[in-house]
C-alpha cells in the first residue's frame, strides 16, 4: 500500500543497525537518573542526541552508560538539516532537524526508509497531499527524481529519524 507508512518497528530496525544502544525521547529534560529519559541539546553551536548504552565489562558484567552523538551539516544538503553518521552500519544515518525548520522543495538522496524516533514533520507532495509523521512511523523515501517534497518540522521538539538506504 502507497498510502502511510506508519509502524512501530523502530525497534527491530535498530537491531537490524546492530545497534547496542537504546535511544530514549526527551520528556522532562532531566539527566542521568535512571528512570529519566535523556534529550538532545546545544553546546557551543553543536547540536547533541544523548543515549543510553548498554555494554558488558572484561567480566561479562553489564553496565549502562550515556553517550552523545554529534551532528554537523553536510556540504549541499538543506541548510538546517544536519546528521550523525553511524559507522559499520552501511551508510545508515540518524537526521535531525530543529523545532520549527523547514526544507524547500527537494528529492531524497537516495532510496532509504526513514525511522522517526522523536518529534513531528509535515511532509508535502507535489501532489499537494500533506501527511504527519511522529514517532513510530516509517516512511520509505523513493522520490530521487521529479518535483520532490516540502518538510516542516511541526511543535516544538527537534525531529530525529534513523535513515537506512535500500538500493
Amino acid at each position: 500500500m502507497r498510502g502511510k507508512l506508519i509502524g512501530a518497528g523502530i525497534a527491530g530496525a535498530l537491531l537490524s543497525l546492530g545497534a547496542i544502544t537504546l535511544l530514549r525521547g526527551a520528556e522532562s529534560g532531566s539527566r542521568g537518573t535512571p528512570d529519566s529519559p535523556h534529550d538532545s541539546a546545544t553546546h557551543g553551536g553543536t547540536a547533541e542526541l544523548v543515549y543510553e548504552r548498554i555494554y558488558a565489562d572484561t567480566q561479562g558484567e553489564s553496565h549502562f552508560d550515556t553517550g552523545r552523538m554529534t551532528f554537523s551539516h553536510v556540504p549541499g544538503a538543506p541548510e538546517a538539516l544536519s546528521l550523525h553518521v553511524l559507522e559499520g552500519a552501511k551508510g545508515a544515518t540518524i537526521l535531525r532537524l530543529p523545532a520549527g525548520a523547514t526544507e524547500d522543495w527537494h528529492t531524497a538522496p537516495r532510496r532509504q526508509f526513514l525511522f522517526v524516533l522523536r518529534g513531528t514533520s509535515e511532509v508535502t507532495v507535489s501532489d499537494g497531499t500533506v501527511r504527519r509523521f511522529g514517532p513510530g512511523s516509517v516512511i520509505l523515501m523513493d522520490d530521487r527524481h521529479g518535483k520532490g517534497h516540502l518538510t516542516r518540522v511541526v511543535g516544538s521538539e527537534e525531529h530525529f529519524a534513523v535513515a537506512i538506504p535500500v538500493e
